[in-house]
């Protein structure tokens, strides 16, 4: 039996995680600054390209928008690079 901290509740479902693997299909969103990347969001679900920015959406609702560009994505990874519009 899996340990609740390695079960992912979705949609009223329960779904075991396995060791290492970040979850089912989503990724953590990272922030390019120079040449290091900061985690910007985890669990990343969704990415929505809106008129006010990229609107990432985690696999608990909670979004967060930024201004900026997708740089790479990285699937297999569960990676998504992103940069901010210079101010």
């Amino acid at each position: 039996m899996a340990e609740e901290k390695d079960i992912i509740e979705r949609g009223g479902e329960s779904f075991p995680l396995l060791p290492g693997v970040i979850g089912m299909c989503e990724a953590n969103a990272y922030l390019r600054r120079g040449d290091k990347d900061e985690l910007y969001l985890e669990m990343v679900d969704k990415v929505l390209p809106q008129p006010e920015g990229l609107v990432l959406e985690d696999i608990f609702g909670r979004r967060k928008v930024l201004k900026g560009r997708i740089l790479e994505l990285a699937l297999v990874d569960h990676r998504i690079v992103l940069e901010e519009d210079p101010k």
